[in-house]
């Protein structure tokens, strides 16, 4: 597959600009078209079980059909055995997917702080840039985690939910209702991004206070601050610890 492809892969990293942009999903070439293919073919291969179990109730046990039985087992053991393969390559490539962005985020993240003004670069503190450079992690897993699979599992969602209608009829209500309060309780928790800005702007003032404090821990204890800076690094901690409560 094109994503396999390496040296293609890293020449075209080298032909990209400098920006957090040229890191994004359109430097990974091929890897999204992989995981797509494979969680086609995955939700395929899930249909094997219902259906199988649906011939045995429906054809197998009244006709008492052994050598359907045996054949329906030999199918859906194969579909078993190559969903697990799949899953297994699936893994993988997201896997280096996250590894390969998390090098280009980093990499550009620090060309651009030592690009930045210094001027720019002092007003905020030490710790701001250090929780952003953290968030690098979770920027990864947006792009080459869960939430990818789960973007391509979507649309066969749909799939599964109009075969239930065919096969249960009106108790296929229950998955759409489930599906309809988790919605609802989404939009009733849209506070939540102001939460987790506050938690993030929390976190950025204590991390700058422990870099400010370690860089000058001479000058602490030389000036017998300890316990002025312990008790400074309280309140910053119950702010964080309030703010994380909230979430």
């Amino acid at each position: 597959m094109a994503f396999f492809n390496r040296k293609n892969a890293d020449q075209a990293d080298s032909q990209k600009s400098s920006g957090l942009g040229a890191s994004m999903p359109g430097g990974m070439p091929g890897g999204f078209y992989d995981v797509a293919v494979a969680t086609v073919f995955i939700n395929v291969l899930g249909f094997a079980v219902p259906l199988a179990v649906f011939q045995i109730f429906d054809r197998v046990i009244p006709e008492k059909d052994a050598s359907r039985l045996f054949w329906l087992i030999v199918g859906v053991g194969s579909a078993l055995v190559l969903d697990a393969v799949i899953r297994v390559g699936r893994s993988y490539v997201c896997g280096w997917m996250g590894a390969r962005l998390e090098h280009l985020t980093g990499c550009n993240a620090i060309k651009r702080l030592f690009d930045a003004n210094i001027l720019n670069f002092e007003k905020r503190g030490g710790g701001a840039y250090l929780e952003r450079l953290n968030a690098l992690g979770a920027l990864r897993d947006f792009y080459a985690g869960p939430a990818v699979t789960a973007f391509f599992d979507l649309p066969f969602a749909v799939l599964y939910l109009a075969a239930l209608f065919y096969l249960t009829g009106p108790l296929a209500l229950v998955p759409v209702v489930l599906i309809v309060i988790f919605f609802a309780s989404a939009l009733l928790f849209r506070n939540l991004r102001s939460t987790l800005r506050a938690l993030m702007e929390a976190d950025d003032r204590r991390f700058g206070f422990i870099i400010e404090v370690l860089g000058g821990i001479h000058t602490v204890k030389g000036l017998g601050m300890e316990q002025q800076m312990i008790r400074r690094y309280e309140r910053l901690q119950e702010t964080s610890a309030e703010a994380d409560f909230r979430v």
